[in-house]
């Protein structure tokens, strides 16, 4: 859900529109936060005139968008606690970091706008070493991908290389699904027998 409203938040005309389907796509799900704040990261140096120009209009927004993140977070502790304790618990540290130094890497080759990249990626990772790649990844690769789609570099070869990779990837996630109905059933805290031990000591 969070992924849908902030797609449709790009092909909405009204500026209100746009702005309350991000708020509502950043707070439908933690992950549509990341993405948002890595994407406002990336293009922070873009940014900087219009924020410096909007103040008023920044600040209440920023304060809309926190107030009911900070109320869902509350609301919603008993779940989200628990799963940024097993998430940092099984995080292999700076290991995690090994997959946005090889987006980066792509990125730097194939990209036009190489600041955009690193200020992207960045924040994932050190999301990532703390709380593992599991989920940040996916991130990483998705805001890579849209970055190449609007330079119009996906034919660039490492680009190439790097979708036919996650094609190849996906063939065992389709599969898990087909035969769990979960994708993440190898390697979800809630669904993965290895990590039972992590459940066990947090609560499930």
């Amino acid at each position: 859900m969070s992924i849908l409203l902030l797609l449709a938040a790009l092909v909405v005309n009204l500026p209100w529109q746009r702005a309350a389907l991000v708020v509502l796509g950043v707070n439908a799900h933690s992950q549509g936060a990341m993405l948002f704040g890595a994407w406002l990261c990336g293009h922070l140096p873009r940014l900087t005139p219009f924020l410096r120009q909007n103040r008023r209009l920044v600040t209440i927004g920023a304060a809309v968008a926190l107030g009911l993140a900070g109320a869902l977070l509350v609301a919603s502790w008993d779940v989200i606690g628990i799963k940024l304790k097993v998430y940092w618990t099984i995080s292999r540290g700076p290991a995690e970091a090994i997959d946005f130094l090889v987006l980066t890497a792509i990125g730097l080759l194939a990209a036009r706008d190489r600041l955009r990249v690193v200020l992207t990626q960045l924040p994932l990772m050190l999301l990532a070493v703390m709380l593992g790649n599991s989920r940040m990844t996916i991130i990483g690769f998705f805001l890579l991908i849209e970055q190449m789609v609007e330079e119009k570099r996906t034919g660039h070869p490492v680009v190439i290389l790097l979708m036919a990779f996650a094609s190849y990837k996906s063939i065992d996630f389709i599969a898990s699904i087909s035969a769990t109905g979960n994708g993440f059933w190898d390697t979800n805290p809630y669904f993965a027998p290895s990590y039972g031990p992590c459940l066990d000591r947090f609560g499930r």
